[in-house]
């Protein structure tokens, strides 16, 4: 059996996975699912999903198996991802299913268009590596903009404790600094900070932000700072938990805290710069060293030519 032969059997599958999910069958369709979808992550009931996103649901079965490590993976990003406003629809299974969908359209498309199953499996890999490039991007770059800011916002939380007010007070305004500065263009990704704990505030409704004093019940701070995978975060989270639940004078422990914060801040800048001289090598040689040797030898080629001939 040729490999022409395995791929069209592959594809008859997936159609054939795609119509059976397309059959109107009421416990499972798949606008339902995708409506289902969407609620979950939010949005209004009457919200329509997009053609598209049905579509998209119908990978779900194959989408479901990949490696745990890959979804968490994914889901870590995409929480990134949202809190500087991007990517709001998505969840790990359903970009997953764009990965898919992306590849399996790719490779239709080449097997009719191109031919070349080399040139078809390339076109394939890129169009499922891509959303994935692209999503990581994104959180990189929403997670490095939250740690530039944290130093601030810790030091902010020590004044503002030093005022007199308690934690749940203090985090409270910070968590409306941006809106009222202005400083909330998701472009931009500044105030994620802020943006953060409105959030971890708003999943705190009708609960406690902080864990119970035996430590048995957690917060949703140090929840919402586990979800996001970020070790600084999770850091900050276990600290302010701690201060708020000793419930005594915070100044001391602030104190201590902002400088910790501020310390592993320049840890990270000086990882990140470590990494950036490594990540040069390979640019610097092949854009300038390379050429540059091009440039010398290519006069003396006919010289060295003619010497060895």
């Amino acid at each position: 059996m040729d490999t022409g032969t395995l791929l069209a059997g592959w594809c008859a599958f997936v159609v054939g996975l795609m119509a059976y999910r397309l059959l109107p069958v009421k416990r499972a369709s798949p606008a339902g699912a995708a409506k289902r979808a969407l609620q979950m992550q939010g949005y209004e009931t009457g919200e329509e999903a997009p053609w598209w996103y049905n579509l998209l649901v119908l990978l779900e079965p194959l989408a479901r198996r990949a490696p745990s490590r890959s979804l968490l993976k994914t889901e870590e990003d995409l929480y990134w991802a949202k809190l500087a406003g991007q990517f709001l629809r998505w969840d790990p299974v359903h970009f997953w299913c764009l990965r898919i969908g992306l590849a399996l359209a790719a490779l239709g498309f080449g097997m009719t268009f191109i031919g070349d199953l080399f040139l078809v499996g390339v076109l394939a890999a890129l169009s499922f590596a891509a959303p994935g490039v692209v999503l990581r991007n994104r959180a990189r770059a929403a997670r490095k903009s939250f740690l530039r800011e944290l130093p601030e916002i810790v030091e902010l939380l020590r004044l503002e404790a030093a005022s007199g007010v308690s934690m749940m007070q203090a985090l409270q305004a910070l968590s409306e600094r941006d809106a009222v500065s202005g400083l909330s263009d998701p472009k931009r990704g500044s105030g994620l900070v802020s943006r953060w704990l409105r959030h971890a505030l708003g999943v705190a409704a009708g609960r406690s932000l902080f864990s119970s004093p035996d430590g048995r019940v957690q917060g949703a701070l140090l929840e919402e700072a586990k979800r996001s995978g970020m070790p600084e975060l999770i850091s900050f989270a276990v600290q302010a938990d701690m201060i708020a639940r000793r419930g005594s004078d915070p100044g001391p422990l602030l104190a201590t805290l902002s400088a910790s914060v501020a310390e592993d801040y320049l840890s990270a800048v000086d990882r990140e710069a470590e990494k950036l001289s490594g990540t040069l090598i390979f640019p610097t040689f092949g854009f300038f060293f390379v050429p540059f040797m091009v440039a010398i030898l290519l006069p003396l080629l006919p010289s060295l030519a003619g010497l060895f001939g």
